[in-house]
Parts: C-alpha cells; sequence; structure tokens
C-alpha cells in the first residue's frame, strides 16, 4: 500500500494558482518542482525558500482526514506493508506523522531526489518495502499521482475525493473516502483482482 500524503490522507490549504502565480508559472503547464528545476540558481533558491513557508503553514493548518489512522492500523493488521510517497519536504511528513502517531514501514519524499509525476518515487518506495509493482496499490488524489502511478507501472491505483471521477477511465477505483479505500482493498485481497475499469463506492 502506497499513499500520498496531501489531499489523500492529509487536508492541508493550497492554493495552487495563487502559489503558481506567485512562482511564475501562471500560465504554464506542468509541476512546480519541474519548473523549479528549470531556474538558474538564485531564481531556484528564492522560490524554493517560498513553496517551503507556504509547506509549512499549510502542514501546521491542515488536519488528518477521517479515519485515516484506523485504515493504516486495519492495511497492518491484514499484513499489508504501507508507505508514504510525497512531493513535500520530509520534515512535513515527519510532522504529521508525529503529531497523528502515524505508522509506515517506509517513507519517500522529494528530498529523496525523486518526485511525481515520474514513477520513480512510487519504484523507490515499492522497493523498500520489498513490493513487486504489480503487487502495489497506490492511493492518490489528482493528476500527478495518477501519471506517476501509470509511469511506475503499480498493479493498482485508486483516486480519492470529490472530483475522482474525472479519472475513471485510467484508475481501478473511485473513492470518496477512506472507509471506500479500505473496502476497495479488502476485496482485491479477497479476489486477488481489481477488475478492469474503475469502480464506484
Amino acid at each position: 500500500m502506497l499513499f500520498d500524503l496531501d489531499g489523500t490522507l492529509f487536508d492541508a490549504d493550497y492554493d495552487w494558482p495563487w502559489i503558481k502565480a506567485q512562482l511564475g508559472m501562471a500560465h504554464l503547464d506542468g509541476s512546480i518542482l519541474d519548473h523549479l528545476q528549470s531556474l538558474d540558481d538564485d531564481e531556484r533558491a528564492e522560490c524554493e525558500r517560498f513553496l517551503e513557508r507556504v509547506e509549512d503553514a499549510a502542514t501546521e493548518g491542515g488536519r488528518l482526514h477521517e479515519g485515516a489512522p484506523a485504515l493504516l492500523r486495519h492495511l497492518r493488521d491484514l499484513g499489508l506493508k504501507r508507505a508514504l510517497v510525497t512531493n513535500n519536504r520530509r520534515r512535513n511528513a515527519d510532522r504529521v506523522i508525529a503529531r497523528y502517531g502515524l505508522d509506515f514501514d517506509a517513507i519517500v519524499t522529494r528530498n529523496d531526489g525523486v518526485y511525481k509525476p515520474s514513477g520513480a518515487p512510487l519504484v523507490q518506495a515499492a522497493r523498500q518495502i520489498d513490493c513487486p509493482l504489480d503487487g502495489v496499490v497506490y492511493v492518490g488524489d489528482n493528476e500527478l499521482d495518477v501519471r506517476a502511478a501509470r509511469d511506475a507501472g503499480v498493479g493498482h491505483l485508486i483516486v480519492i475525493g470529490d472530483d475522482a471521477d474525472r479519472f475513471r477511465e485510467r484508475c481501478d477505483a473511485l473513492a470518496s473516502n477512506l472507509d471506500d479505500v479500505c473496502e476497495a482493498i479488502e476485496r482485491w485481497v479477497a479476489t486477488g483482482s481489481s477488475g478492469s475499469t474503475a469502480s464506484d463506492f
């Protein structure tokens, strides 16, 4: 089990259009982290400091999604390894984990030198928990997660959130909350199959 953090397990307030505008990306496609890598050293350092301040404030003011601790405990009881894969910094991932007493077998952040939409962080997490990619379930909430899951070739992808339906043709299951995620996983554990199209709950 691989989980995204922000928007999936943790609700943090990010105004992405405003953030992109502040970073000079108002009319640019692509990920923020890819954009930062395209800048010269001084401009990149300034933008990274801005982004880190935004992330710190969002993490401090955010809250864990209802059901997250119970879900992680239940997965552990089922004998499933659990890893966190986030484009946030390790510092903020650790803050959320410590605040809520969460338990993961592996954590991959952008401080590890890999980030979504590349599938590399998912591959790295799968290696750390010693799981083949076709045995991985990845849970995310946005376009970067979908692209990363498909790039990595993970076995199953669940998209969670109010607008998850727009990813229907590109994932294995849609979930409105973490209870739905648990239901899908239990079904897959019992049947050994995800089915061929996204299912509703």
